[in-house]
């Protein structure tokens, strides 16, 4: 009887361990082909002109990618259209090299990379080869603005009206008024309107950003680099 039981045991613990052996092969064919899956959809064009659409029928050259300040920084956008709602991290890193724009998915899924750089000449000193690399790691959501339009609002919030000035069509104008930067068309109407407000350092910082053309509205939660709380 004991002998019996003994054979029993053995048996069971031999299905255990064949059972967690076949789990342990799924998880890593799992992971290999995720892997697979996300190198064959990963598509970079690195031939794009850094353009965006300003309305329908209207696009602008986005200015060149430095800025006179270093940029860190990571924000959670908020989105809603009229349809839908949707949500992304966006990690921004500007530098006297340009400017490198990586957008995550709430689960932390890279959905694309965007590195528009200047071109190194000499020493310290670099030009703008006005060209935008954008490697998209998976298919975007319907619901989700291109990457390069994500860039160009992201840039609209950031750099200095006198970049943009020489970029805007005729007569559009770019404005800000107290906390907050308003882009006017040639017939004067509003088209974006991004409100501010001022972090613990003084700087500052987008908070939403309301796009009348394209019919969508942005909360844009700033997270601090330094101890990671939020802005």
């Amino acid at each position: 009887m004991i002998q019996e039981i003994q054979k029993i045991q053995r048996f069971n613990i031999k299905i255990n361990f064949k059972n967690k052996l076949k789990l342990i092969l799924i998880k890593l064919a799992l992971i290999i082909l995720t892997s697979i899956l996300m190198t064959s959809c990963t598509h970079t064009n690195p031939q794009l002109k850094p353009q965006s659409w300003l309305k329908p029928g209207v696009s602008v050259n986005l200015p060149a990618p430095n800025l006179m300040q270093n940029i860190q920084q990571q924000q959670l956008l908020s989105a809603r259209t009229q349809d839908n709602k949707f949500s992304l991290l966006t990690i921004l890193t500007v530098d006297e090299k340009g400017l490198t724009l990586i957008g995550l998915s709430p689960l932390g899924v890279r959905l694309f990379k965007i590195e528009y750089l200047l071109q190194h000449i000499d020493g310290n000193k670099y030009i703008n080869q006005n060209k935008i690399s954008i490697e998209q790691n998976i298919a975007m959501p319907n619901n989700v603005p291109p990457a390069n339009q994500i860039l160009s609002d992201i840039m609209l919030s950031y750099w200095p009206i006198n970049a943009w000035r020489t970029q805007l069509p005729k007569n559009w104008h770019l404005v800000d008024l107290n906390n907050q930067r308003i882009l006017y068309d040639s017939q004067g109407e509003e088209i974006i309107k991004i409100s501010y407000n001022t972090n613990k350092k003084g700087q500052r910082q987008p908070i939403n950003l309301n796009n009348y053309a394209f019919s969508y509205y942005i909360d844009i939660l700033n997270i601090d680099q330094d101890n990671g709380s939020r802005q």
